[in-house]
């Protein structure tokens, strides 16, 4: 055999490794984000930072009710 013979693909071939390529990666993808996120939102539920954020929010607003001038109306 000559070498252009060992190299040579269709390109419908190629075509279709690409594409089935492309959904593995997609899906690998969104699996490896879902169990990212799962166990984010999971090990954030066991973790009390919400009343954290909401004594900061709570603070923002107190800042800005008290200075009136900020807002034009």
């Amino acid at each position: 055999m000559e070498k252009n013979e060992l190299v040579y693909r269709s390109r419908k071939k190629i075509l279709f490794d690409n594409f089935l390529g492309g959904l593995v990666w997609s899906l690998g993808m969104w699996l490896g984000t879902t169990v990212i996120v799962g166990v984010s939102i999971y090990l954030f539920s066991k973790i009390d930072i919400v009343p954290i954020i909401g004594d900061f929010v709570a603070d923002i607003s107190k800042y800005v009710v008290k200075d009136r001038s900020f807002f034009p109306f």
